[in-house]
Formats: structure tokens, sequence, C-alpha cells
């Protein structure tokens, strides 16, 4: 899913529960209210081990829900 100017993911995509690795780098993804829905969208995903989201415009934490999301390289 890189490079595809993505601005948020489906909800569904936490049904993917076997995903390990996702790339998201070279996206439109924002630190803004979608970005929070991004992470709890991340986070149901739990075997998710490889997250790559570089070249994307995150920047602080304005998250709204409290989620815990660990990423393993």
């Amino acid at each position: 899913m890189e490079s595809n100017d993505l601005k948020e993911l489906p909800p569904s995509m936490g049904n993917f529960v076997n995903l390990e690795e996702l790339n998201l780098s070279g996206n439109l993804f924002e630190s803004d209210i979608s970005a929070s829905n991004l992470w709890y969208t991340l986070a149901s995903i739990k075997k998710l081990k490889t997250l790559d989201l570089s070249r994307n415009i995150l920047r602080g934490n304005k998250a709204k829900k409290n989620i815990s999301f660990i990423c393993i390289y």
C-alpha cells in the first residue's frame, strides 16, 4: 500500500488478523483525527510485526484514543 496517496485506512483492515508486515510509506497520513483512527485500526491487527510509516505527515501526539501499539523490527 506504499505511495498510494492514502489519507486513512478502512476500519475493515482490522480484520486482517494474520497480517505481519505493512508498508504504508509515502502516503498522506497526517496528525489529525484520521491519525487517531489509523492507530486504532493498526492496533487491532494483533500479529503486525513490521510497519513502515515513513514519508507521511505524522508529527507529535494528537490521538484522542488511548491505544497501545508496539512495532518490532
